[in-house]
């Protein structure tokens, strides 16, 4: 049994690097891949928007004797009353306790109470344990996405790195030295893409087009780039290794 009764509340800053440290603990190294909890800059990035009195995000702590044992993010998009549940974690030192409950229902009060229809969130297809635990609650998958690791076999020496912009170069520059994480915003032959960056690992997020492929290992390259994923539709392309399934599931709370 536990001595103290969980005590929930919004993220304070004396909090944050506790929050992180809780996080990346928690989860199977594949599951926190495609996080920015693992930019080396998270902690200032929170503190950031803790200070915005504008911020879509929302963050709750479970406290036990004023240790953190429990933590959501949610990202808001008023625009359709839906809340995005991006992270829920529960310290090591504390599972099987229903903490995790604990923090999810308070969190599913709270924005019922402030009209908000209806919860998103990700889930590995893997993870067995966490789907059923969301279908308890009355949550439904409605959309499945591959992630892959794109293995860059093939050079193509006819590539030429002139058809190749990167728009946002000097902000990029900075923010991935600030927060570990960005993004960016190339144009190749004329054709605008958006791919996202956590350490040292790009993320190409949407339909994969067969026609970025050969400027890959360019980009990899001059950018010193590890690896490379696709989160999307599935393929059966020879350079896309399955890493996982993603499921999108959705609860209405609307009262």
């Amino acid at each position: 049994m536990m001595s103290e009764e969980p005590k929930i509340k919004e993220l304070e800053t004396k909090d944050i690097s506790d929050v992180v440290e809780l996080v990346r603990n928690s989860f199977h190294e594949n599951y926190i891949i495609p996080s920015i909890y693992r930019g080396k800059g998270i902690a200032e990035f929170i503190s950031n928007e803790l200070e915005n009195k504008f911020t879509a995000y929302k963050y709750f702590v479970l406290k036990i004797k004023d240790k953190v044992a429990a933590f959501a993010e949610f990202k808001i998009f008023k625009n359709i009353n839906m809340v995005f549940l991006n992270i829920i974690a529960v310290s090591n030192d504390y599972k099987n306790k229903k903490l995790g409950s604990k923090i999810f229902e308070y969190s599913r009060a709270y924005f019922q109470k402030n009209g908000f229809y209806s919860i998103e969130l990700d889930v590995y297809s893997s993870n067995s344990i966490a789907i059923n635990w969301y279908k308890n609650y009355g949550f439904q998958s409605f959309n499945l996405n591959s992630f892959y690791e794109i293995e860059l076999n093939v050079v193509d020496i006819s590539i030429n790195e002139s058809d190749i912009y990167i728009k946002n170069f000097p902000q990029y520059k900075e923010m991935k030295r600030v927060y570990g994480f960005y993004f960016l915003d190339i144009n190749i032959e004329n054709k605008n893409f958006k791919l996202g960056l956590i350490g040292n690992d790009l993320f190409i997020r949407g339909d994969y087009d067969k026609f970025v492929y050969p400027y890959l290992t360019n980009i990899k390259r001059n950018l010193g780039i590890n690896k490379i994923y696709y989160i999307g539709s599935e393929y059966q392309f020879s350079e896309l290794k399955l890493i996982d399934k993603i499921e999108r599931m959705g609860l209405n709370i609307k009262l």
